[in-house]
């Protein structure tokens, strides 16, 4: 399944939102892949009992769902030539 950048974007957003309160150190509290992947690893101990950690993970997991999704796409074309639209 692949999302469209929009979505990601206001899936990004929607964790920002979410996580702005939560106990992380200020250099992951953004929607980065390394924060995002930060989080999914590290974000329970502190924060699993904080409103909306849930929704936080759920999205977290799409997200990077997507970006591996995305980075596999891309690595099959890595050295090859591509014919222009």
């Amino acid at each position: 399944m692949s999302t469209s950048l929009a979505s990601l974007l206001n899936l990004r957003s929607e964790y920002e939102d979410i996580i702005r309160r939560y106990r992380i150190p200020d250099q992951y509290k953004n929607g980065c892949i390394d924060s995002l992947e930060w989080f999914t690893k590290n974000g329970k101990g502190s924060n699993r009992l904080r409103s909306q950690y849930d929704r936080a993970i759920e999205i977290a997991n799409i997200i990077l769902k997507e970006y591996e999704n995305e980075t596999g796409n891309l690595s099959s074309l890595r050295g090859q030539e591509i014919a222009a639209l």
